[in-house]
């Protein structure tokens, strides 16, 4: 009596699929894509062009659109990716400069921070040049330190965590992100 969904392949390429049980719960699977390093680098150095690309041309008013009721605008979202980025900045360059060290994670809060933050007001210029200068710092450090993929910390809710893990689940981030903005774009038609 179980229903399974297709499996579909999502923008990122992880693969994911639902199911409905019989209680009509819709648990999900998700598998990440398998991605070489090289193309782990590149989809994190490309995002903050991508992010442009599907910000190009919208107005003030326009960044202001919800794709639906209760989710975040454009604007939200771009300061909620380099909110994440800049957040994850500490942990990255702690596993490149001191790898195997263990690292105090203090998760933060998404929606308190959209809040607390004022990100559905504020300008996008600064978070845009943040968001782009965060990913082309880090791209160069992963580019030339060596085996800077393979260096780690150790976190208490993660276990170790590679700076190959660390840029992959940002770039499945901002490829999520930059997909919403551009599913609001298309509900607005603009």
């Amino acid at each position: 009596g179980i229903q399974a969904g297709p499996v579909v392949t999502l923008d990122d390429g992880a693969r994911a699929m639902e199911l409905t049980d019989l209680d009509g719960y819709r648990p999900a699977f998700w598998q990440a894509p398998v991605l070489t390093d090289e193309e782990i680098i590149q989809r994190f150095a490309s995002a903050p062009a991508k992010l442009q690309e599907a910000l190009a041309g919208l107005t003030e008013a326009q960044l202001d659109l919800v794709r639906a009721p209760g989710k975040w605008s454009i604007r939200q979202t771009v300061h909620h990716l380099t909110d994440s980025d800049a957040s994850s900045l500490g942990r990255i360059l702690m596993a490149l400069a001191e790898p195997g060290r263990d690292f105090k994670s203090n998760p933060y809060s998404q929606d308190r921070w959209v809040e607390g933050l004022d990100s559905a007001h504020r300008p996008l210029e600064t978070s845009v040049a943040l968001f782009a200068a965060i990913r082309a710092h880090v791209t160069a450090l992963v580019r030339h330190l060596p085996e800077a993929l393979d260096r780690s910390v150790v976190t208490s809710a993660t276990g170790t965590a590679t700076v190959r893990q660390m840029l992959s689940m940002l770039s499945g981030h901002a490829i999520g992100h930059t997909a919403q903005i551009l599913e609001t774009r298309r509900v607005h038609g603009v």
